[in-house]
């Protein structure tokens, strides 16, 4: 379990994120269980009480979600963590709500996967 505290919830989550020349969020954080926490907080700021996160444990990218924005009718939400540099990376942005490549990443057990934004 993360002991972590937040103040404000929305305010406290997003004053963690930088700004990057890619256009999205990025907050870099110890571990797993932080990177998942921060990804959960980020998706609950968007979509309150929706319970549909997965969580790949034994995966470089535990978290990779994707939704339409429920405000913006032609944009979409992306949350994803990946390990990087004994770390892990949390990004989200916004994207146009259509299909959209983001990475080809090779998992642990040697497997190349693509990751996509689909829309619905």
């Amino acid at each position: 379990m993360m002991a972590v505290s937040f103040g404000s919830m929305t305010q406290s989550v997003l004053d963690r994120f930088t700004w990057t020349e890619r256009k999205d969020y990025v907050c870099i954080v110890e571990t797993k269980e932080q990177a998942i926490g921060l990804c959960s907080r980020v998706m609950d700021l968007y979509y309150t009480g929706l319970t549909d996160l997965k969580i790949y444990e034994d995966s470089k990218v535990p978290v990779f979600w994707a939704r339409k924005h429920p405000e913006k009718k032609n944009k979409a939400i992306v949350i994803y963590c990946i390990a990087y540099k004994g770390e892990y990376d949390v990004v989200f942005k916004e994207i146009k709500d259509k299909e959209t490549y983001f990475f080809t990443f090779d998992d642990y057990d040697g497997t190349s996967y693509e990751l996509y934004y689909r829309k619905p």
